[in-house]
């Protein structure tokens, strides 16, 4: 287990225990420094109330300040102007960082110990898609009839008749499939595991990066690092994805009753489209633009600053805006190469599943097996973010974690 300590305003570690015994008995650390671990919570303690520490192998000398204040951060939350962080650099040393701990001096165990807090922090997130699949593939059209009727549309209006008609048999093979009971079933059923895989990703999230600052670490110390601020970033998540998706819900639905629903039965598409579409289709995608922004900064910016400061997600948030509002244009750059990123490494996944007959693919499925072989992406990718912030505000580590 590793300690910390707090020596005349100076933090020190991460250290092991017989290092800060030995502090203490040569006099540097006193009685009434401060000490922490990951068992201690939230909570910093005197050098005197820790049992380890007091024990007359020890020897702890008198204390030099029997009223000293409880240590406080060495710079404020917010407010402070930062370095313009570059991105380049960030992926740099996020690159380096991995293969130092994946590649050079690494066991097995800490390869699976890290993928498993991977994995906890993308629990939930493949399986609705997956069930999503399963019901198109059930009320989607024929391939081969589908490539013949559009062969033989000669004109705009066959091919707008040929796709009405294709949505109305899909939606009418959707409500003989999703009878009532059955979505009233399928609804409680993802709504508990909604909330039940949305917690537990909220504490991956503070184990992933727990595991990046300390790569040794058991399973149970990195899930100790979320408690309490797992549960903030979790109620966040929950309240902002179901405004989103109720938003997201009444704008679709008013597109279809707008602008599809004329169109199956009959209505000219200049019509249909003069029912505000253009409006109805521009909210929507600000909304879905607003959604994945705030998505994108949490993951990236929020849970680390919650980490490192051990702070709700609202006093994360304002340090997040003031990153906003002080590095725009290094926030642009970030997030658009961020993007090609990921889009070159989609591509670089796509040709090693083809290479290996598609085996990737179906592996790639299997829970925990996923997280072991995409272990170093994940690994790569939360680097990114750790590394930005500590070209901007290196202080902002400075706290235990």
């Amino acid at each position: 287990m590793n300690w910390y300590c707090i020596i005349n305003g100076t933090q020190r570690g991460p250290m092991p225990l017989a290092e800060l015994q030995t502090l203490i008995r040569n006099g540097v650390a006193s009685a009434e420094d401060y000490v922490w671990n990951e068992a201690f919570g939230e909570q910093w303690r005197r050098v005197r109330e820790v049992p380890e520490l007091t024990s007359p192998a020890v020897a702890v000398p008198p204390p030099e300040l029997q009223d000293a204040p409880p240590p406080t951060a060495t710079t404020p939350l917010t407010g402070v102007p930062g370095q313009c962080p570059s991105f380049m650099t960030a992926m740099q040393q996020a690159w380096d960082r991995t293969i130092q701990l994946l590649f050079r001096n690494t066991s097995m165990a800490r390869w699976l110990g890290m993928a498993f807090c991977v994995w906890i922090s993308i629990i939930g997130l493949q399986e609705p898609n997956l069930i999503a699949e399963g019901l198109l593939r059930q009320i989607q059209p024929d391939p081969v009839t589908l490539k013949s009727r559009a062969e033989a549309c000669t004109t705009p209006d066959q091919i707008i008749a040929l796709y009405s008609d294709l949505l109305t048999q899909m939606t009418d093979k959707a409500r003989e499939l999703l009878t009532p009971t059955m979505i009233q079933t399928a609804l409680i059923v993802w709504i508990v595991l909604f909330v039940l895989t949305g917690w537990l990703r909220a504490r991956g999230a503070f184990m992933l990066m727990h595991r990046w600052q300390h790569p040794d670490a058991s399973v149970a110390q990195s899930w100790a690092s979320g408690c309490g601020l797992g549960r903030s970033l979790f109620l966040f998540r929950l309240v902002f994805s179901v405004a989103m998706t109720l938003i997201t819900g009444v704008l679709l639905g008013v597109i279809y009753q707008r602008v599809f629903e004329p169109l199956q039965h009959g209505t000219p598409l200049e019509g249909a489209l003069a029912n505000h579409a253009f409006l109805l289709v521009l909210g929507l995608s600000l909304v879905l633009t607003l959604w994945t922004s705030v998505v994108l900064l949490v993951n990236h910016f929020v849970v680390p600053i919650m980490y490192w400061r051990r702070v709700g997600v609202l006093d994360a948030w304002r340090v997040v805006l003031d990153l906003c509002n002080e590095r725009p244009g290094a926030l642009t750059i970030y997030f658009t190469l961020y993007i090609i990123l990921l889009h070159v490494l989609l591509a670089a996944l796509t040709v090693v599943a083809c290479c290996t007959c598609c085996c990737l693919c179906y592996l790639s499925i299997l829970p925990f097996l996923n997280a072991i072989l995409l272990l170093p992406i994940a690994l790569f990718l939360r680097g990114l973010s750790v590394n930005f912030l500590r070209q901007w505000r290196p202080d902002l580590e400075s706290e235990k974690v």
